[in-house]
């Protein structure tokens, strides 16, 4: 986070990377745009350890805590990454129903987040424009705005250049989106929809692992050349298409599970306070690594395995959970 602050105040970051856009601060990551995706999923482990241990004085534990969630909170803004904003407010909202803190240390943090996101936003017009107005745009495909992001029509209707919609200037109704609400944004309608006709074609098994990057090329299962991408972007939506029906049930068994490890918790009287909020926040943490209705990675990506699968090591081994 240092790093981050360093690179969006000054444009280069401690080992003098230039950030190309200052509402995409990158740190360490460079050209990778993963910045708030790492500091979202990471969160809820580093936030889960104040509670490993018993301390005694709480007002030092209740001020890290804020600490560290409002620094992230900033790095992920910066870091212009719209879903895990989304993700790290669902985690928020998630430990203030939950977290077995004072109801008022509660309300406190809830009033000052809202006043502070509101005030960056407000004083930050890059950051902004991208997170409000064009998020607004890509869903309802609407904005005062819209020629500075991307044509709707280009990314979403079908054969768009094979109907010479490039060439028309006014367009004719072939050349012009009837969705009103996109799934995301258009791309990522784009590539959902792509998806779901491998899938139609592959119900049970699926068309194979990291197969989306090669079968979005096929006219057959294609929207138009803006279909393609490496995989995806949501993991839910990959599973049915790669691994179909039996890999697509895998992960929601998967995610229910947490449901099932979450009121186990809530609902036992022999866990003592802290012990119970270190696994609140673990069990948090899968929730929104796992969150079926955002944009994702790759499902099958490495350093997103690596952080998503790592808290489970802290529920596996321990003797409430093999009661």
């Amino acid at each position: 986070t240092i790093d981050a602050y360093t690179q969006f105040f000054t444009g280069y970051n401690l080992l003098g990377a230039k950030v190309e856009n200052i509402s995409r601060v990158s740190s360490f990551f460079e050209d990778e745009l993963i910045l708030g995706s790492y500091i979202c999923k990471i969160s809820p482990l580093v936030l889960s350890l104040f509670f490993i241990e018993e301390i005694k004085n709480k007002k030092i534990l209740y001020l890290f805590l804020i600490t560290i969630f409002f620094l992230n909170l900033i790095t992920i803004i910066i870091s212009g990454e719209r879903s895990a904003l989304f993700l790290y407010f669902i985690l928020c909202s998630y430990l203030f129903i939950f977290l077995r803190i004072e109801l008022k240390i509660k309300i406190y943090f809830l009033f000052i987040l809202v006043i502070f996101l509101i005030s960056f936003l407000a004083t930050n017009k890059n950051n902004y424009n991208r997170i409000v107005d064009q998020t607004f745009f890509e869903i309802f495909g609407k904005s005062t705005k819209q020629l500075e992001y991307y044509n709707l029509d280009e990314i979403f209707v079908e054969d768009y250049e094979k109907k010479n919609c490039r060439l028309q200037k006014v367009k004719s109704d072939d050349c012009k989106s009837n969705v009103k609400i996109f799934f995301f944004s258009p791309t990522h309608h784009n590539f959902i929809l792509t998806s779901l006709r491998i899938f139609e074609d592959h119900k049970f098994f699926g068309s194979g692992p990291k197969s989306f990057r090669e079968l979005c090329k096929y006219d057959k299962y294609s929207i138009n050349h803006y279909s393609c991408a490496t995989h995806p972007h949501n993991y839910y939506i990959q599973l049915m298409s790669e691994t179909g029906i039996f890999g697509f049930i895998f992960l929601i068994i998967f995610y229910i599970y947490f449901i099932f490890l979450l009121i186990k918790v809530l609902r036992s009287k022999s866990i003592e306070i802290n012990q119970k909020n270190f696994f609140i926040i673990i069990l948090g943490g899968m929730f929104i690594n796992f969150f079926p209705i955002v944009p994702t990675g790759n499902f099958f990506n490495n350093w997103l395995s690596i952080l998503s699968y790592f808290p489970i090591v802290y529920l596996i081994n321990d003797r409430i959970f093999k009661k």
